[in-house]
Protein backbone atom coordinates (compact mmCIF):
# COMPACT_ATOMS: atom_id res chain seq x y z
CA UNK A 1 0.00 0.00 0.00
CA UNK A 2 3.20 2.32 0.93
CA UNK A 3 4.53 1.44 -2.35
CA UNK A 4 1.37 2.43 -4.58
CA UNK A 5 0.58 5.50 -2.38
CA UNK A 6 4.73 6.56 -2.89
CA UNK A 7 3.98 5.91 -6.92
CA UNK A 8 1.20 8.18 -7.32
CA UNK A 9 3.13 10.88 -5.42
CA UNK A 10 5.78 10.57 -7.92
CA UNK A 11 3.44 10.72 -11.01
CA UNK A 12 1.86 13.63 -8.99
CA UNK A 13 5.19 15.00 -8.56
CA UNK A 14 6.60 14.62 -12.13
CA UNK A 15 3.33 16.13 -13.42
CA UNK A 16 3.75 19.43 -11.88
CA UNK A 17 7.55 19.85 -12.40
CA UNK A 18 6.32 19.37 -15.83
CA UNK A 19 3.64 21.93 -15.87
CA UNK A 20 6.57 24.49 -14.34
CA UNK A 21 8.65 23.69 -17.08
CA UNK A 22 6.71 24.55 -19.96
CA UNK A 23 6.39 28.14 -20.61
CA UNK A 24 3.67 29.04 -23.55
CA UNK A 25 5.79 31.19 -25.35
CA UNK A 26 3.09 32.10 -27.58
CA UNK A 27 1.15 34.39 -25.12
CA UNK A 28 3.63 36.75 -25.78
CA UNK A 29 1.68 38.52 -28.92
CA UNK A 30 4.83 39.41 -30.94
CA UNK A 31 6.79 36.23 -30.55
CA UNK A 32 6.40 35.74 -34.06
CA UNK A 33 6.40 39.09 -35.42
CA UNK A 34 3.74 40.26 -37.62
CA UNK A 35 1.76 38.02 -39.52
CA UNK A 36 2.33 34.71 -38.34
CA UNK A 37 0.74 31.65 -36.42
CA UNK A 38 2.48 30.95 -33.10
CA UNK A 39 1.86 27.02 -31.49
CA UNK A 40 3.10 26.07 -28.40
CA UNK A 41 4.06 22.74 -27.12
CA UNK A 42 6.14 21.62 -24.59
CA UNK A 43 9.27 23.00 -23.68
CA UNK A 44 8.91 24.87 -27.40
CA UNK A 45 6.97 26.97 -29.39
CA UNK A 46 6.66 26.72 -33.60
CA UNK A 47 6.03 29.86 -35.99
CA UNK A 48 4.29 29.54 -39.65
CA UNK A 49 3.44 32.60 -41.64
CA UNK A 50 0.01 33.34 -42.26
CA UNK A 51 -1.33 31.99 -45.88
CA UNK A 52 -0.28 35.05 -48.16
CA UNK A 53 2.56 35.64 -46.78
CA UNK A 54 6.36 34.68 -46.99
CA UNK A 55 9.15 34.88 -44.66
CA UNK A 56 12.02 37.19 -45.26
CA UNK A 57 14.85 35.16 -44.74
CA UNK A 58 13.21 31.17 -45.00
CA UNK A 59 16.61 30.04 -43.58
CA UNK A 60 15.18 31.33 -39.82
CA UNK A 61 12.06 30.88 -38.22
CA UNK A 62 9.21 34.24 -38.60
CA UNK A 63 10.29 36.43 -35.34
CA UNK A 64 9.84 40.47 -35.00
CA UNK A 65 13.38 40.38 -36.91
CA UNK A 66 12.37 38.12 -40.01
CA UNK A 67 8.56 39.02 -40.15
CA UNK A 68 6.63 37.67 -42.63
CA UNK A 69 5.69 39.59 -45.58
CA UNK A 70 3.13 40.18 -47.90
CA UNK A 71 2.97 37.80 -51.63
CA UNK A 72 2.46 40.04 -54.10
CA UNK A 73 0.80 37.22 -56.31
CA UNK A 74 0.04 39.92 -58.93
CA UNK A 75 3.43 40.43 -59.82
CA UNK A 76 4.40 37.22 -58.97
CA UNK A 77 2.20 35.49 -61.50
CA UNK A 78 1.46 37.94 -64.06
CA UNK A 79 -2.11 37.53 -66.03
CA UNK A 80 -3.29 35.80 -62.99
CA UNK A 81 -6.80 36.78 -63.03
CA UNK A 82 -6.67 36.33 -67.01
CA UNK A 83 -8.03 38.52 -70.52
CA UNK A 84 -9.37 41.74 -70.11
CA UNK A 85 -8.91 41.99 -65.99
CA UNK A 86 -6.96 43.66 -63.45
CA UNK A 87 -5.66 42.09 -60.16
CA UNK A 88 -5.16 43.86 -57.40
CA UNK A 89 -2.97 42.90 -54.22
CA UNK A 90 -4.15 43.01 -50.95
CA UNK A 91 -2.67 41.88 -47.36
CA UNK A 92 -2.59 38.27 -47.57
CA UNK A 93 -4.18 37.55 -50.76
CA UNK A 94 -5.21 39.28 -54.25
CA UNK A 95 -8.79 40.83 -55.85
CA UNK A 96 -9.62 40.00 -59.83
CA UNK A 97 -11.90 42.56 -61.91
CA UNK A 98 -12.60 43.40 -65.11
CA UNK A 99 -11.12 46.33 -67.38
CA UNK A 100 -13.81 48.72 -68.71
CA UNK A 101 -16.15 47.10 -71.76
CA UNK A 102 -15.89 43.61 -70.16
CA UNK A 103 -17.83 41.91 -67.08
CA UNK A 104 -17.40 39.23 -64.78
CA UNK A 105 -18.87 36.32 -65.55
CA UNK A 106 -19.46 35.31 -62.22
CA UNK A 107 -21.19 38.49 -61.45
CA UNK A 108 -19.64 40.68 -58.63
CA UNK A 109 -18.49 37.81 -56.81
CA UNK A 110 -15.10 36.37 -58.33
CA UNK A 111 -14.01 32.76 -58.35
CA UNK A 112 -10.92 31.87 -59.03
CA UNK A 113 -10.30 29.69 -61.36
CA UNK A 114 -13.98 30.02 -63.12
CA UNK A 115 -15.12 33.87 -63.26
CA UNK A 116 -13.81 34.95 -66.75
CA UNK A 117 -14.09 38.84 -68.15
CA UNK A 118 -16.66 38.90 -71.34
CA UNK A 119 -17.67 41.46 -73.14
CA UNK A 120 -20.49 43.51 -72.11
CA UNK A 121 -21.52 43.66 -75.76
CA UNK A 122 -21.50 39.47 -75.32
CA UNK A 123 -23.34 39.91 -72.24
CA UNK A 124 -26.23 41.80 -73.61
CA UNK A 125 -26.56 39.68 -76.64
CA UNK A 126 -27.08 36.60 -74.46
CA UNK A 127 -29.94 38.15 -71.94
CA UNK A 128 -33.09 37.49 -72.70
CA UNK A 129 -34.94 39.98 -70.81
CA UNK A 130 -38.63 38.99 -69.43
CA UNK A 131 -41.36 41.12 -71.81
CA UNK A 132 -41.33 44.84 -71.09
CA UNK A 133 -37.98 45.17 -69.83
CA UNK A 134 -34.71 46.21 -71.90
CA UNK A 135 -31.59 44.12 -71.79
CA UNK A 136 -30.03 46.66 -69.74
CA UNK A 137 -32.38 47.10 -67.08
CA UNK A 138 -32.00 43.29 -67.18
CA UNK A 139 -28.28 43.66 -66.25
CA UNK A 140 -28.03 46.45 -64.06
CA UNK A 141 -31.14 44.49 -61.25
CA UNK A 142 -29.19 41.29 -61.57
CA UNK A 143 -25.92 43.00 -60.29
CA UNK A 144 -27.90 45.20 -58.04
CA UNK A 145 -29.67 41.63 -56.67
CA UNK A 146 -26.33 39.91 -56.43
CA UNK A 147 -24.78 43.07 -54.42
CA UNK A 148 -28.18 42.89 -51.88
CA UNK A 149 -27.91 38.88 -51.77
CA UNK A 150 -24.08 39.81 -50.39
CA UNK A 151 -24.45 42.73 -47.49
CA UNK A 152 -21.40 41.78 -45.48
CA UNK A 153 -19.19 41.58 -49.14
CA UNK A 154 -16.19 43.68 -48.73
CA UNK A 155 -13.69 44.50 -51.86
CA UNK A 156 -10.48 46.93 -51.93
CA UNK A 157 -10.97 50.52 -53.06
CA UNK A 158 -9.80 49.50 -57.08
CA UNK A 159 -12.01 46.34 -57.58
CA UNK A 160 -15.06 48.26 -56.37
CA UNK A 161 -14.90 51.37 -58.39
CA UNK A 162 -13.80 48.89 -61.32
CA UNK A 163 -16.56 46.72 -61.05
CA UNK A 164 -18.82 49.77 -61.33
CA UNK A 165 -16.82 50.81 -64.24
CA UNK A 166 -16.74 47.91 -66.15
CA UNK A 167 -20.84 47.36 -65.32
CA UNK A 168 -22.67 49.88 -65.37
CA UNK A 169 -19.75 52.58 -66.68
CA UNK A 170 -20.03 50.43 -69.95
CA UNK A 171 -23.79 49.73 -70.36
CA UNK A 172 -23.96 53.62 -70.22
CA UNK A 173 -20.99 54.56 -72.70
CA UNK A 174 -22.51 51.93 -75.42
CA UNK A 175 -25.57 53.58 -74.78
CA UNK A 176 -24.35 56.75 -75.24
CA UNK A 177 -22.26 55.60 -78.33
CA UNK A 178 -25.28 54.38 -80.30
CA UNK A 179 -27.60 56.96 -78.98
CA UNK A 180 -30.29 54.70 -77.18
CA UNK A 181 -30.00 55.75 -73.90
CA UNK A 182 -32.00 53.53 -71.80
CA UNK A 183 -34.27 52.20 -74.05
CA UNK A 184 -37.87 50.91 -72.52
CA UNK A 185 -39.24 50.99 -69.58
CA UNK A 186 -37.32 53.62 -67.69
CA UNK A 187 -36.67 55.61 -70.71
CA UNK A 188 -36.30 58.86 -69.41
CA UNK A 189 -33.77 57.60 -67.09
CA UNK A 190 -36.02 57.18 -63.62
CA UNK A 191 -36.07 53.87 -63.39
CA UNK A 192 -32.53 53.04 -64.34
CA UNK A 193 -31.48 55.86 -62.84
CA UNK A 194 -33.14 54.72 -59.46
CA UNK A 195 -31.14 51.21 -60.01
CA UNK A 196 -27.47 52.80 -60.81
CA UNK A 197 -27.93 54.71 -57.45
CA UNK A 198 -28.62 51.14 -55.09
CA UNK A 199 -25.63 49.84 -57.36
CA UNK A 200 -22.83 52.61 -56.67
CA UNK A 201 -24.22 52.72 -52.44
CA UNK A 202 -24.20 48.91 -52.54
CA UNK A 203 -20.47 48.87 -53.86
CA UNK A 204 -19.12 51.63 -52.18
CA UNK A 205 -20.80 49.72 -48.83
CA UNK A 206 -18.39 46.83 -49.86
CA UNK A 207 -15.41 49.17 -49.16
CA UNK A 208 -15.86 49.19 -45.55
CA UNK A 209 -14.30 46.59 -43.46
CA UNK A 210 -15.65 46.89 -39.33
CA UNK A 211 -12.38 45.14 -38.53
CA UNK A 212 -10.30 47.77 -40.09
CA UNK A 213 -11.23 50.57 -37.14
CA UNK A 214 -10.76 54.02 -37.68
CA UNK A 215 -10.83 54.82 -41.64
CA UNK A 216 -10.84 58.13 -43.52
CA UNK A 217 -10.58 58.34 -46.89
CA UNK A 218 -11.51 60.42 -50.59
CA UNK A 219 -11.77 58.20 -53.83
CA UNK A 220 -11.85 60.16 -56.90
CA UNK A 221 -13.10 57.98 -60.66
CA UNK A 222 -14.01 59.48 -63.73
CA UNK A 223 -17.42 58.16 -62.78
CA UNK A 224 -17.30 58.40 -58.53
CA UNK A 225 -16.12 60.73 -56.01
CA UNK A 226 -16.76 59.34 -52.60
CA UNK A 227 -16.30 60.27 -48.82
CA UNK A 228 -15.59 56.95 -46.51
CA UNK A 229 -14.70 57.47 -42.78
CA UNK A 230 -15.19 54.74 -40.06
CA UNK A 231 -14.52 56.16 -36.47
CA UNK A 232 -14.41 54.51 -33.02
CA UNK A 233 -16.53 55.93 -30.05
CA UNK A 234 -14.07 57.73 -28.85
CA UNK A 235 -12.46 59.56 -31.50
CA UNK A 236 -11.81 62.90 -31.85
CA UNK A 237 -12.39 63.20 -35.36
CA UNK A 238 -15.25 65.54 -36.43
CA UNK A 239 -17.48 63.68 -39.22
CA UNK A 240 -17.82 65.72 -42.31
CA UNK A 241 -17.62 64.19 -45.52
CA UNK A 242 -17.35 66.13 -48.90
CA UNK A 243 -17.75 65.36 -52.62
CA UNK A 244 -17.38 67.27 -55.76
CA UNK A 245 -18.29 70.31 -53.55
CA UNK A 246 -20.96 68.71 -51.62
CA UNK A 247 -21.08 68.01 -48.02
CA UNK A 248 -22.59 66.30 -45.17
CA UNK A 249 -21.63 67.09 -41.05
CA UNK A 250 -23.26 63.96 -38.99
CA UNK A 251 -22.32 62.78 -35.73
CA UNK A 252 -20.95 59.30 -35.80
CA UNK A 253 -19.11 59.12 -32.25
CA UNK A 254 -23.06 59.05 -31.07
CA UNK A 255 -23.77 55.83 -33.63
CA UNK A 256 -20.23 54.38 -32.69
CA UNK A 257 -21.75 54.14 -29.02
CA UNK A 258 -24.40 52.31 -30.06
CA UNK A 259 -22.75 49.58 -32.57
CA UNK A 260 -20.11 48.14 -30.81
CA UNK A 261 -17.88 50.66 -30.30
CA UNK A 262 -17.41 51.93 -34.20
CA UNK A 263 -19.90 53.33 -36.61
CA UNK A 264 -19.08 54.29 -40.34
CA UNK A 265 -20.72 56.69 -43.23
CA UNK A 266 -20.57 57.11 -46.82
CA UNK A 267 -21.11 60.13 -48.90
CA UNK A 268 -20.81 59.63 -52.45
CA UNK A 269 -22.19 61.91 -55.90
CA UNK A 270 -22.02 59.55 -59.39
CA UNK A 271 -21.40 61.31 -62.58
CA UNK A 272 -24.02 62.33 -64.91
CA UNK A 273 -26.78 60.92 -62.63
CA UNK A 274 -28.69 64.95 -62.73
CA UNK A 275 -29.02 64.05 -66.62
CA UNK A 276 -29.94 60.19 -66.70
CA UNK A 277 -32.93 61.37 -63.69
CA UNK A 278 -35.72 62.36 -65.68
CA UNK A 279 -39.40 63.56 -65.00
CA UNK A 280 -40.59 60.41 -63.67
CA UNK A 281 -38.06 59.70 -60.81
CA UNK A 282 -39.01 63.16 -59.89
CA UNK A 283 -43.06 62.77 -60.15
CA UNK A 284 -43.90 65.64 -62.18
CA UNK A 285 -45.12 65.84 -65.94
CA UNK A 286 -43.21 69.26 -65.82
CA UNK A 287 -39.50 69.84 -67.63
CA UNK A 288 -37.08 69.31 -65.09
CA UNK A 289 -33.46 70.45 -64.87
CA UNK A 290 -31.05 69.65 -61.78
CA UNK A 291 -28.91 72.88 -60.56
CA UNK A 292 -27.14 70.10 -58.36
CA UNK A 293 -25.34 66.66 -58.21
CA UNK A 294 -27.18 63.94 -57.05
CA UNK A 295 -25.78 62.78 -54.02
CA UNK A 296 -25.94 59.55 -52.22
CA UNK A 297 -25.94 59.20 -48.17
CA UNK A 298 -25.43 55.50 -46.45
CA UNK A 299 -24.36 53.98 -43.19
CA UNK A 300 -22.65 50.74 -44.10
CA UNK A 301 -22.67 47.63 -42.09
CA UNK A 302 -24.42 49.65 -38.67
CA UNK A 303 -26.55 47.53 -36.82
CA UNK A 304 -28.54 50.64 -34.83
CA UNK A 305 -29.12 52.99 -36.98
CA UNK A 306 -30.89 55.84 -35.42
CA UNK A 307 -29.60 59.06 -35.35
CA UNK A 308 -29.26 61.52 -32.24
CA UNK A 309 -28.64 64.71 -34.03
CA UNK A 310 -29.64 66.30 -37.62
CA UNK A 311 -27.30 65.17 -40.65
CA UNK A 312 -26.53 68.54 -42.51
CA UNK A 313 -26.44 68.27 -46.05
CA UNK A 314 -25.01 71.62 -48.08
CA UNK A 315 -24.87 71.37 -51.51
CA UNK A 316 -23.10 73.41 -54.70
CA UNK A 317 -25.24 75.00 -57.33
CA UNK A 318 -23.89 74.37 -60.26
CA UNK A 319 -24.80 77.43 -61.99
CA UNK A 320 -23.66 79.91 -59.49
CA UNK A 321 -20.08 77.75 -59.18
CA UNK A 322 -19.77 77.56 -62.43
CA UNK A 323 -19.85 81.94 -62.88
CA UNK A 324 -18.29 82.37 -59.28
CA UNK A 325 -16.10 81.08 -56.54
CA UNK A 326 -19.08 81.40 -53.74
CA UNK A 327 -19.08 78.76 -51.07
CA UNK A 328 -21.85 76.22 -51.66
CA UNK A 329 -25.53 77.27 -50.90
CA UNK A 330 -27.70 75.16 -49.24
CA UNK A 331 -29.50 71.88 -51.26
CA UNK A 332 -30.51 73.61 -54.12
CA UNK A 333 -32.20 71.82 -56.98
Amino acid sequence: MTEILDREHLILDQQSYSDMLDIDECLNKTVCGPNANCTNSYAAYSCTCLFGYLLTSPDAIPSPLNPCLDIDECANTPGLCGLHSVCTNAPGTFHCSCVEGYFSSTGVLWETDVTVCESVDDVLAAIVPPEGQSKEMYFLNQMNQQLMENPDIVLPEGVSTATFTSGVGSISAQQASTGQVWSGPGKDGGESGSVVLKISELLVNALVDPSQGRVNKTIHTPELDISLQVIEANSTDTSSLSARGNTMDINLKALARNNNGTASAVFLTVSGMESLLGASFLQTENHTEMLSDVITATLPKINHTQLSEPVNFTMSHKRIAAATTLKPLDAVL
